[in-house]
């Protein structure tokens, strides 16, 4: 996949891409990125958070050392754990 440009895709697909390549510091700013640009169809981030941890991609992202320090800098709480949502 590195070969292929895939500048033009949107903040989810470099998310994912990164996510794929275990660059995760990357993967947290088009993470940024998203929920700047989702946040208007969620009722709350929270809630959208939720939705993203139940993606398999996020399996184990989300156990990440720079997800869980993103996390906890951002104050999200209350959100699911990723073994029982994804299992």
């Amino acid at each position: 996949m590195k070969e292929e440009d895939f500048s033009l895709a949107d903040h989810r697909h470099q998310m994912c891409l990164e996510i794929l390549d275990e660059n995760y510091e990357e993967a947290i700013k088009e993470f940024e990125e998203v929920i700047n640009e989702d946040k208007e169809a969620y009722e709350d981030e929270t809630s959208m958070i939720n939705d993203f941890m139940s993606w398999p991609i996020f399996k184990k992202f989300s156990k990440s050392e720079q997800f869980n320090v993103f996390m906890s800098t951002k104050g999200y709480k209350e959100l699911k754990v990723v073994d029982e949502v994804i299992d």
